[in-house]
């Protein structure tokens, strides 16, 4: 759903990283074949034993581009979605603001605020967790000390995602629908409850200690997560 689009086909705006994490199915027999296809725009590593969350981190590191964005593996591409990102990659580029994709329809247009936290919270509620939806500037990247303090609690996105927001004071939410996410039987690797509920709130009193977050905010976070 990537390679097929135009624009990764004739031009270079687009680069691919795939970290493997000593996956068990068929990824080390179909990966290099697209490899071989566009040996310039994909690059293909596999990790020796699974490393859990700790690969986000490691396949951003291996991407040039001077925006990174995660794609969790259930998530199919519309034919448009390569020129939606970029164009606001661009548009935002001198900027630098934090980029969030929801992915959703919450709004008709980006929403851009320099407001805080519980503005960003209020705005995409449970979705804020999302792998698809996070992107982070590569020179920002460089500059977080502790990118996955908070793998244990299989949400690095989500604490990356606040701590940008925390640390720069703006951002913008693109709602547009650029993908779907494929069904699966089920979940693997961790509890829905745990992770979505437990853990989000024990990352979340850590911005509220902070100062960064309003407690209220917290609880309508997880009155969110229960009841929608």
């Amino acid at each position: 759903s990537i390679v097929s689009q135009e624009i990764f086909i004739h031009s270079n705006l687009v680069e691919i990283i795939i970290s493997d994490n000593a996956s068990t199915d068929l990824t080390n027999i179909e990966v290099p074949l697209y490899v071989l296809r566009f040996p310039d725009k994909i690059k293909y590593f596999r990790n020796e034993e699974d490393l859990k969350d700790l690969n986000f981190e490691k396949c951003l590191s291996y991407a040039k581009g001077k925006f990174l964005k995660l794609n969790n593996d259930t998530l199919l591409h519309h034919s448009f979605s390569l020129l939606f990102l970029l164009s606001a990659i661009l548009e935002n580029i001198d900027e630098k603001h934090v980029l969030f994709f929801a992915n959703q329809q919450l709004h008709n247009k980006p929403i851009f605020t320099d407001c805080n936290l519980d503005k960003f919270l209020e705005l995409t509620g449970y979705i804020s967790t999302w792998v698809g939806s996070f992107g982070i500037w590569k020179s920002d990247f460089h500059q977080i000390p502790e990118f996955n303090r908070y793998s244990k609690y299989q949400l690095v996105q989500f604490d990356n995602t606040l701590n940008q927001i925390a640390t720069k004071g703006h951002f913008k939410v693109y709602s547009k629908i650029f993908g779907n996410t494929i069904g699966v039987r089920a979940k693997g690797g961790y509890d829905l409850i745990t992770v979505f509920l437990d853990n989000t709130s024990y990352i979340l009193e850590e911005y509220v200690s902070c100062g960064n977050l309003k407690n209220h905010s917290v609880i309508n976070f997880k009155r969110k997560v229960i009841f929608e």
